[in-house]
Parts: C-alpha cells; sequence; structure tokens
C-alpha cells in the first residue's frame, strides 16, 4: 500500500533532477562546453598572437549571449576573447591594449 504510487515518485524525482540540471547549466553553462571553449582560446591565442606572453586567466559562461567569454591577461592589461558553437565570436584586444 505504501508503494502504490512509487512509480509516481519516482518519476516526479526524475523530472526534478532533469530540470535542477538544465537550468544549472543554463545559467552557469556546461563544464565540458567549458573546457572545450578553454582549449579553443588557447589555440587561438597562439595562432592570433604568437609571441605574446598571454595566458587564460578565467573562463565563464555568459548567459544573455549564450557564449563563454576567457579573460586574458598580459603584462600590457587583459581583454575577452568569446567563444560559442565550436568558433570565436570576437575579441577586444584591440579595444582594451593599445
Amino acid at each position: 500500500p505504501c508503494f502504490a504510487n512509487a512509480g509516481s515518485w519516482m518519476a516526479l524525482a526524475v523530472l526534478l533532477v532533469v530540470f535542477t540540471l538544465w537550468t544549472f547549466n543554463e545559467i552557469y553553462g556546461n563544464p565540458v562546453t567549458k573546457n572545450a571553449a578553454k582549449e579553443a582560446v588557447q589555440e587561438y591565442l597562439e595562432m592570433e598572437y604568437p609571441g605574446k606572453a598571454l595566458y587564460i586567466e578565467s573562463v565563464s559562461y555568459n548567459m544573455s549571449a549564450g557564449s563563454y567569454e576567457a579573460w586574458i591577461a598580459g603584462k600590457d592589461g587583459g581583454f575577452y576573447v568569446s567563444w560559442r558553437d565550436g568558433r570565436i565570436l570576437y575579441d577586444t584586444f584591440g579595444e582594451i591594449i593599445k
């Protein structure tokens, strides 16, 4: 008798977990995709700015743009590189570092 609705409770629990994970992903981004963004930005830096002492200080998810923003630091300052869906959207090197 106690377990008569166990299937309903289990379905509700699964639905709650899926909703929680989806919400987390929408707000904070996917950790696997974040790592892919970091690797892609690192390759981009090596190709676009060879010989410059630049490093990725942080990568965060920009919920409003649906992209990952990497803060790039160097001796002359820092700038952003934006990545989404396997491609670099923009960088702000020329806007911030002159």
